[in-house]
C-alpha cells in the first residue's frame, strides 16, 4: 500500500486539529492542513497529494474551486468533501465531480471505511 499524502482544507479549527490525529491513527500517512482555499491551491501547486478532504464553504476561494484545481492537477486524487451544507443539489454536484460527500460532523468510523474503500479502488 502506498503511503498517502493527505491535504485537509477546512476553516473549522476543530476539524483541522482532530482529523490529522485520527488519520495518522488509522493509516500511515503524511498530512498537510490548510484553513482556506487560497492556501490549499498554493500547496496543491507545490506538492503532490493522493487524498484531499475538504470543506465547501470557506472564506475567500470556495471549496468547489479548490476541488476543481485538485482534479486538474491530480486526476486520480481521492476526493472527500466534508461539509455541513445539506442540499441535494450540492450533493449531486459533489458526486458528479467524483468526490464522496460526507456531512459534518463526520462519523470517524464511516470516514475510515470511505478512505479504505477509495484507496483500494485507486490501487486495485
Amino acid at each position: 500500500m502506498i503511503k498517502p499524502r493527505v491535504l485537509i482544507v477546512d476553516d473549522d479549527a476543530q476539524i483541522r486539529e482532530s482529523l490529522p490525529t485520527f488519520l495518522k491513527m488509522i493509516m500511515d500517512c503524511d498530512v498537510v492542513v490548510k484553513s482556506n482555499g487560497s492556501d490549499a491551491i498554493s500547496v496543491l501547486d507545490a506538492e503532490e497529494f493522493n487524498i484531499i478532504i475538504q470543506d465547501l464553504q470557506m472564506p475567500g476561494i470556495d471549496g468547489f474551486t479548490v476541488l476543481n484545481h485538485a482534479i486538474a492537477r491530480y486526476p486520480r486524487i481521492i476526493k472527500i468533501v466534508l461539509t455541513g451544507l445539506v442540499d441535494p443539489a450540492v450533493t449531486r454536484k459533489v458526486e458528479s465531480m467524483g468526490a464522496v460527500y460526507v456531512s459534518k460532523p463526520p462519523e470517524l468510523k464511516v470516514l475510515e471505511l470511505i478512505i479504505q474503500r477509495e484507496l483500494k479502488a485507486v490501487e486495485g
